[in-house]
């Protein structure tokens, strides 16, 4: 090789390596190829994609600021089969699925204690009363799904005893009255709904409808129910009154309902997307953004719902999402129904850097805070809305 040209090539080598190394002191090492060409101003390195529900774009990149303290936080590592907060409203309490062992949480020192012991083997859903003294634990032991209802227990070495709902009770509920739970049970001719008392041990018949499959929603001045939710037929939501069932609305596809301040919440799906009402005196306003009732919760003024940023196939919805099959990434919403406002709250992905796919959703008595279940691995949550305003 000629000595001019040997010459030209080790400079050239050099000035490559000379701005390798001034690329990686000014930029460090690329994740991908493609943030090279981000870093030198030739890319766009937001990164965020916006929020799309029922064709309307809702930009939630601010939703969380780098540094800023989080108001989503990870209460758990074990799976959770339902959960409350206290009468104190700084306790969560929890049930282990599968153990059916009890657990309380200081959210202030976050000082965890295992409250009852007792093992409930098969232990797959809890539902506790509003002060959180009072559980209900469904058990499947291999054969029949069975309801145990007693105290949550004040310590580990405290055995968790109770009395059992009649075999086949769904639609469980705990009233605001002391002692006082809701269920149903299914006949030949349809289904019967229950007040129970757990400290007496009795209870007493509420109304008979000739429906078997159907969701109750309990609570405020009446009784409503729902068609089981399927994109394959019309579904329907109902008030009961004295054995009688009246149309709340007309039905739609994949119907579920929600009750929010004594008026029903009715979703449904098109092939457009979600629509989701309030119904009040037989007049149906829409919601200024798309729900599903199962992830909302609310308080006197709000609504507060973990909405998916894609619903998916409206071919196969709710279906998929009841079997597992699909699975969504929720932001949180705050939604003024009185003036037709939705606020994003949080984007959970942007936030906890995982899917969240929320389920078994309740609020805080000072309506600060709310609790949630990660249906893809069922491990409790907590977001608290003091942590934006300051507080």
């Amino acid at each position: 090789m000629k000595k001019p040209i040997f010459v030209t090539l080790s400079i050239i080598v050099t000035i490559l390596i000379l701005g390798i190394w001034a690329y990686l002191f000014t930029f460090g090492t690329p994740k991908d190829g493609a943030e090279i060409f981000t870093n030198f101003g030739l890319g766009n390195n937001e990164g965020v994609s916006p929020v799309i529900v029922d064709s309307t774009t809702v930009d939630v990149s601010d939703a969380t600021q780098e540094g800023a303290p989080q108001a989503l936080k990870q209460l758990t590592l074990r799976p959770v089969a339902g959960a409350t907060f206290t009468g104190n409203d700084d306790v969560v309490r929890y049930v282990e699925q599968g153990t059916g062992h009890i657990y309380s949480i200081n959210l202030v020192s976050g000082a965890e204690s295992l409250i009852s012991g007792t093992t409930l083997p098969g232990t797959r859903e809890a539902l506790f009363a509003k002060d959180g003294a009072q559980v209900a634990i469904s058990i499947f032991d291999g054969a029949e799904l069975k309801t145990l209802v007693g105290s949550a227990g004040e310590s580990a070495t405290q055995s968790f005893t109770g009395v059992t709902l009649p075999k086949g009770a769904q639609n469980i509920y705990f009233d605001t009255a002391t002692n006082t739970l809701m269920y149903t049970l299914k006949s030949e001719t349809g289904i019967s709904g229950y007040s129970y008392n757990t400290k007496k041990e009795t209870g007493i018949q509420l109304f008979s409808i000739p429906l078997r499959d159907v969701t109750v929603l309990w609570g405020g001045e009446s009784i409503h129910v729902y068609t089981t939710p399927t994109a394959s037929q019309t579904g329907y939501l109902y008030k009961i009154s004295k054995n009688e069932l009246t149309y709340v609305a007309e039905g739609g596809r994949g119907l579920m309902g929600f009750v929010f301040n004594d008026a029903p919440i009715v979703t449904t799906s098109e092939e457009t997307g979600i629509i989701s009402s309030i119904v009040t005196s037989g007049i149906k306003t829409p919601l200024p953004v798309a729900v599903i009732p199962e992830k909302c919760v609310g308080d006197e003024t709000f609504l507060y719902c973990a909405v998916p940023r894609d619903f998916g196939n409206m071919e196969t919805f709710p279906d998929n999402w009841y079997k597992g099959v699909t699975s969504y990434s929720d932001t949180l919403w705050e939604i003024d129904i009185d003036n037709s406002i939705a606020t994003v709250l949080s984007n959970f992905e942007l936030e906890s850097g995982r899917q969240i796919d929320v389920s078994k959703i309740g609020i805080s008595e000072d309506n600060t805070r709310l609790y949630f279940i990660n249906k893809n691995d069922n491990t409790l949550w907590m977001f608290d809305s003091r942590v934006l305003s300051g507080e």
